[in-house]
């Protein structure tokens, strides 16, 4: 039965079977990938009020947008090694020149070639 549901809902089956159990600690490898943008929606809503409760949470993802609101503090991995690990503020605060950077402006920085 569950071969035949989407991708979407099968993720959000398997965050919903995480959530249930009101876990400390929690890590979500890229967690919004195949839902829709009310399920991103709630799903953020969800991670802000576990963390206001106290739980841990953990995230990779490529949305550095997403990131940028939701997280106290990041890192940025580039080839495999751990480049910056900090808040958001003193992330974006290492971007070259004036003006207010955003994540993924840093992190296109960071890692150019």
């Amino acid at each position: 039965m569950l071969e035949s549901y989407s991708h979407g809902m099968k993720q959000k089956l398997l965050i919903v079977g995480i959530l249930l159990r009101k876990p400390k600690v929690v890590l979500f490898d890229e967690p919004t990938v195949g839902l829709d943008p009310k399920s991103i929606r709630r799903f953020k809503i969800m991670l802000a009020d576990m963390a206001k409760n106290g739980a841990a949470v953990f995230m990779c993802t490529h949305i550095l947008g997403m990131a940028e609101k939701l997280c106290t503090s990041v890192g940025i991995i580039h080839r495999g090694r751990l480049i910056v690990k900090d808040t958001v503020a003193a992330v974006k605060r290492l971007a070259a020149g004036s003006g207010e950077k955003s994540l993924e402006d840093v992190f296109l920085e960071l890692t150019e070639q």
